[in-house]
């Protein structure tokens, strides 16, 4: 065999990346030799009154073919964000109050007392100098803590004083409970400062159908006795009944169940 053959292999730091980009209004520290290769790390910063959008540090990293470099990020933004404090009506700042503010400046409001938050109340000042997420409004509490229908509770964790109108809450029912069908579990806080009704909304649910070789039941509709429910079992003629003849539909380990063994008919 003829001729020299050696495999070339290429370290990660041998392989380039292109000059980072230069930004308006900011600048990054260059390398001394101004070269780039994979895993260098370059550092960008804004110049005074500005804000740097993006991230500040970018590192150079190998393309998915392992043969070239290229910055695992794009170079940031420089901009002069200002956001003029916001004001709330029925409401104020818990910070201290400042002529302005600059890019993702938090801030925080509470509202006066008879008075609830719609939308956030914890906002920053965003690259476009606005405050995100939007200003909140405190508007009056106009509906009293509703008092949930029969076997069910509410479905936000700790209900409040007061609702603004336009406020829907959403009940569930508790464990051994279904909702009625066609019910809406939703009700709603009305301009006449009252929540629209819900007559009823849970109902128990079903038992197993309480059948037993040549018995017989009192219950109009055996396929219909839920939870809280009694059926009383008898035998037709020539069998006797052994065992409890009356069970109850009680809830068991958060299902619906007999209290007890059917009795049997001999």
């Amino acid at each position: 065999l003829k001729g020299d053959f050696r495999e070339i292999i290429v370290s990660p730091s041998d392989i380039p990346c292109n000059r980072p980009e230069n930004i308006p209004d900011g600048q990054f520290d260059p390398d001394p030799k101004d070269e780039y290769y994979v895993d260098s790390v370059v550092i960008y910063r804004c110049n005074r009154d500005f804000s740097l959008i993006g991230n500040s540090t970018i590192t150079c990293i190998t393309t998915e073919d392992g043969r070239n470099g290229k910055w695992n990020l794009p170079a940031p933004e420089c901009k002069k964000v200002k956001c003029d404090p916001p004001k709330v009506e029925n409401g104020k700042l818990t910070n201290l109050p400042k002529p302005s503010y600059t890019y993702n400046e938090a801030i925080s409001f509470e509202c006066n007392s008879g008075y609830s938050a719609v939308g956030n109340l914890h906002i920053k000042c965003g690259a476009n100098s606005s405050w995100v997420p939007a200003i909140p409004e405190c508007v009056k509490d106009n509906c009293t803590s509703p008092v949930p229908p029969a076997h069910s509770t509410l479905k936000e964790d700790v209900p409040k004083e007061g609702y603004p109108v336009g406020t829907v809450l959403t009940y569930h029912c508790i464990s051994g409970y279904e909702y009625i069908p066609e019910t809406n579990p939703s009700i709603t806080c009305l301009n006449t400062s009252k929540w629209s009704e819900i007559s009823s909304l849970c109902q128990g649910r079903k038992c197993p159908t309480p059948n037993i070789p040549n018995g017989k039941t009192d219950a109009d509709d055996d396929d219909d006795i839920r939870l809280g429910g009694n059926v009383t079992f008898s035998c037709v003629s020539g069998f006797r009944l052994v065992g409890e003849a009356t069970l109850k539909c009680v809830l068991k380990d958060s299902k619906v169940d007999w209290n007890r063994e059917f009795p049997v008919c001999e």
